[in-house]
């Protein structure tokens, strides 16, 4: 899964290796690669990943809070 989400544009594969990087499924949680890998997703319009990084735009685990670039996502 890390190969294909670092060398491809297949978002589906970097999302889902940003869930299990978050979550610790089979590797150490890392919640800045998670954010990392779910903004290449975003990026590439992945639905669920722009929805995952909007939600960790309103979490202080992943960095500063930022409430308006969250919003902006989800519009």
């Amino acid at each position: 899964l890390i190969d294909i989400a670092d060398t491809s544009q297949y978002p589906e594969a970097q999302y889902q290796l940003a869930k299990h990087l978050e979550m610790g499924i089979g590797c150490k949680k890392d919640l800045k690669k998670s954010l990392y890998y779910c903004e290449l997703a975003a990026n590439q319009n992945h639905k669920m990943a722009i929805f995952a990084l909007a939600i960790y735009f309103t979490d202080s685990r992943y960095g500063k809070i930022n409430y308006e670039k969250s919003s902006e996502l989800i519009r």
